[in-house]
């Protein structure tokens, strides 16, 4: 759906353990199948997805600055905008 409302730039990532998902405990099968998905929409949407390798990202220096809302946002689950997937969400901002 991205593409077709004009996003030419897209990322992700999968449900990391804190907020709302803090008592979520990763399992082996969890690992696979997001390996499994990960490749799915890098085949799929590889073109809109920007994937760093680690050593590319440490040789730019892309790690100097985390990029909060100069470079990227967040929209959760419950569609508020945040400046970091890490930010209060009873704080929101926008």
């Amino acid at each position: 759906m991205c593409p077709k409302i004009g996003v030419n730039a897209f990322s992700y990532s999968p449900i990391l353990p804190f907020g709302k998902a803090c008592d979520y405990i990763w399992q082996y099968e969890d690992i696979v199948r997001l390996s499994e998905e990960d490749k799915y929409v890098k085949e799929k949407y590889g073109h809109i997805i920007p994937y760093i390798q680690l050593k590319e990202f440490n040789r730019e220096y892309i790690n100097r600055n985390c990029g909060v809302s100069w470079k990227y946002i967040v929209i959760d689950p419950q569609f508020y905008v945040r400046p970091c997937v890490m930010a209060d969400p009873k704080k929101i901002l926008w």
